[in-house]
């Protein structure tokens, strides 16, 4: 696949995207070119509707304009890192200055795509955030599968040293208890047998 085309479909399939954009053909652009990427693509045309929805729909990616009515793009993604400090923010916005990266830096700002943007840039920038996205999935599925095998190994492991000490009392008891050995002397030794449960590492003892 050309790499001026979206990719990663599949990766996309599942994911919601956040567009706040004040301005109608910036959006309407956008949607042209994500709509049918996304599971979800939703849609607002000022920050402080970007901030509502957020905490409402807790989107996979934020697209958000930096100059908007009411609320700018910079000081939605402010409130936004006060709770949420790992969803991914996208900032379009015309001013690329010095103050303004180190601000959206500072922030947690994922990307940056410079108004006007070229198709160009715009499709890296997805295809790289959605690659990354999906492989931070995979390893985390990853993470909990071994976390899953390691539980039934322990689980297991318990059911093996359960079934050993149950085979070794059994065996102790058939074999020993209430048995009268004759000794040298005269003298009959009475057999009881003695359990007690230790730690795995030091293992049950028997008397």
């Amino acid at each position: 696949m050309k790499s001026d085309t979206l990719q990663a479909h599949d990766a996309a399939a599942d994911l919601t995207l956040l567009l706040v954009e004040d301005d109608v053909i910036t959006s309407e652009m956008v949607l042209l070119r994500l709509g049918g990427l996304f599971k979800h693509v939703e849609t607002v045309s000022n920050g402080l509707e970007g901030l509502r929805l957020f905490h409402e729909l807790t989107p996979d990616i934020v697209l958000t304009d930096q100059n908007m009515p009411g609320l700018s793009g910079m000081e939605m993604i402010r409130q936004i890192r006060l709770t949420d400090q790992a969803t991914p923010i996208i900032l379009m916005t015309y001013s690329m200055d010095h103050e303004t990266l180190v601000e959206a830096i500072n922030l947690g700002v994922t990307k940056f795509i410079a108004k006007p943007f070229k198709y160009e840039l715009f499709v890296r920038v997805f295809n790289d955030l959605i690659k990354d996205i999906s492989n931070k999935r995979q390893q985390e599925n990853f993470r909990l599968q071994e976390m899953e095998l390691l539980r039934y190994r322990d689980k297991y492991n318990s059911m093996q040293q359960e079934a050993a000490r149950h085979k070794e009392r059994h065996v102790l008891r058939h074999d020993l208890r209430d048995q009268i050995i004759s000794g040298s002397g005269c003298v009959n030794w009475s057999i009881e047998v003695v359990h007690s449960s230790k730690d795995t590492m030091c293992g049950d003892g028997y008397a």
